[in-house]
């Protein structure tokens, strides 16, 4: 027969790395569009996309510009798997550089049952603690993937057994705090993934200390009123409670070298009041108790999840604008993005929904802006939300909220659940 020709590329390691990204995301419905993007710095590059499991080039382009779009316009159940990305420059066609990393692509399958996930211990933990969090499905897996609320990529898995999937965190911060779930994919069809698990919540308590194994007693729990995010001038309240009645309580702040305030109560709660707020009374607070024996048991106070911070608001604050993408209107299942800018710098954006002061979401924040994704939107999505930050000079005060803008979700009438 007649010879084929070949190409022989040789790697060279002078030349960056490129990077690849999946958009919108790393799971895809069937028949949905996923663009993969190769880039690298510099112009005029011939891009060469990879599939793990499949040895040849899967696509080949060439363009002017430092990245290039490979779609797959309708998904189905072959284009999940592991991509990766590599380019040539114009002058060196036959020198290849380093792949870039590797991103997988997976299938959603509303199918596969949910899996379950499970705490291994408690919901709290200490700042600087290990917490592990476990997924059980009910097929063999090959794989699991662990999702934080606000977060775009997976979260690590360590331990793959059979139908148990294990995520460990360790030294834990106040950013650890949050909603976690977890999907899985079958064994024989490693890139089909099921839906998300329930969510479990991780909530962070203030520092270590070395007196908390003294008494077994229970860790109070704590509360601000109206809000954790007073504005200057304002009062407000710190309620701290347990399920049993103690002589006195104690109110510390941040390292708790100092004692702020204290209470003779011989009741289940006590309430600490900060007249007229200022800048000085941010920071994160917690509180112990004396027990009826007599006995000082220093309990660190669990902070509430999403504002481990008590947090002042100054209007002088730039206000920052929030929008959606693809758009306000999303399908029911399909993925919405929603960004917060501000023309300063942010050490965090937090995401908030009118009409439910308890959902107050950590955005997945860089300099300029944050951004949250809501993969597979069900009709509890719907409503007007609005974003605010913390700036990155001042990490105590946090910005006026955004103008709302509103989340519709279209849908058949016979999707909604009766």
């Amino acid at each position: 027969g007649t010879p084929v020709p070949i190409s022989l590329i040789q790697h060279s390691q002078g030349q960056a790395q490129p990077n690849i990204s999946l958009i919108p995301g790393y799971i895809a419905q069937l028949g949905s569009k996923v663009t993969i993007q190769c880039s690298a710095q510099g112009q005029s590059k011939r891009f060469y996309l990879h599939k793990a499991e499949d040895k040849r080039n899967l696509q080949i382009a060439v363009t002017n510009e430092d990245r290039k779009n490979f779609s797959i316009n309708k998904m189905n159940w072959e284009h999940g798997g592991s991509f990766y990305c590599s380019y040539t420059e114009p002058s060196q066609f036959f020198t290849s550089s380093e792949a870039s990393d590797r991103v997988e692509l997976f299938v959603l399958d509303p199918k596969l049952s949910k899996p379950n996930i499970t705490l291994a211990h408690t919901q709290w933990v200490v700042r600087g603690g290990n917490a592990t969090i476990n997924c059980q499905s009910q097929l063999w897996a090959a794989k699991f993937l662990f999702e934080k609320t606000g977060k775009q990529m997976p979260l690590q898995v360590i331990e793959i057994n059979g139908t148990m999937g294990t995520f460990f965190m360790k030294d834990a911060n106040l950013e650890d705090g949050g909603n976690y779930s977890c999907r899985y994919s079958a064994k024989e069809k490693p890139f089909i993934i099921s839906e998300p698990s329930d969510l479990v919540t991780i909530k962070i308590t203030g520092m270590r200390t070395n007196f908390a194994h003294i008494l077994p007693s229970p860790m109070p729990s704590i509360s601000f009123h109206p809000s954790p995010m007073p504005q200057l001038g304002e009062n407000i309240t710190i309620q701290c409670s347990v399920n049993n009645s103690y002589k006195a309580w104690y109110l510390y702040k941040d390292d708790g070298k100092k004692e702020l305030q204290s209470v003779e109560a011989s009741s289940s709660d006590a309430v600490f009041l900060i007249k007229n707020v200022s800048e000085a009374d941010g920071g994160s607070y917690y509180c112990n108790y004396r027990p009826q024996s007599g006995f000082h048991h220093v309990v660190l106070m669990v902070i509430s999840l999403l504002w481990a911070l008590f947090l002042w608001t100054d209007p002088n604050l730039y206000i920052p604008t929030i929008s959606m993408s693809p758009s306000n209107l999303v399908a029911f299942g399909e993925q919405v993005t929603i960004r917060c800018e501000t023309g300063k710098e942010a050490m965090m954006f937090y995401l908030h929904k009118d009409g439910d002061p308890s959902l107050n979401w950590t955005m997945e924040t860089e300099l300029y802006h944050g951004t949250l994704s809501i993969h597979n939107v069900s009709w509890d999505n719907k409503g007007s939300y609005s974003c605010s930050y913390v700036a990155e000079k001042r990490p105590k005060a946090l910005s006026l909220q955004s103008d709302p803008t509103e989340l519709l979700i279209s849908g058949k009438v016979s999707d909604l659940a009766i």
